[in-house]
C-alpha cells in the first residue's frame, strides 16, 4: 500500500481466515507491505483459503479479498519413489545395460 498524498499511513491489518495471519499487525509510513504467513496444515492440493485483510488506518478503513489455492509440488498424485531395492536398481539397470548389480 502507498499513500498517494505524501502523508504517513498508520494502522493495522487483521486477517478474516484463522489460517491466514499478518506478521506484523501494525504498520506505518508513506510505503507498507502486509507480510503474511498461511497455515496449511491437513490443506490437500486445490483446497482453497478465502478471507480478506481488514485495514483499519488514519486514512480511514479498507477490505483487501484474496483467495489462496493449495498447490502441492507434485500436484498431489503422489510420489513416484520405488517401493524395494529393486525398484531403485531398475533406473541403473536401463541406464547401464542391466550391468548393476541388485542392492
Amino acid at each position: 500500500m502507498q499513500s498517494t498524498n505524501d502523508l504517513h499511513i498508520k494502522g493495522l491489518v487483521y486477517s478474516s481466515n484463522k489460517r491466514v495471519k499478518a506478521v506484523n499487525e501494525a504498520f506505518g509510513g508513506l510505503r507498507s507491505h502486509i507480510i503474511y504467513e498461511v497455515d496449511t496444515r491437513y490443506l490437500e492440493d486445490g483446497d482453497e483459503i478465502k478471507g480478506s485483510f481488514y485495514l483499519v488506518t488514519n486514512g480511514g478503513e479498507r477490505e483487501i479479498p484474496y483467495s489462496l489455492r493449495i498447490q502441492t509440488e507434485n500436484g498431489g498424485g503422489g510420489t513416484d519413489l520405488p517401493k524395494d531395492s529393486q525398484g531403485l536398481c531398475k533406473p541403473c539397470k536401463e541406464e547401464r545395460g542391466n550391468s548393476a548389480a541388485p542392492l
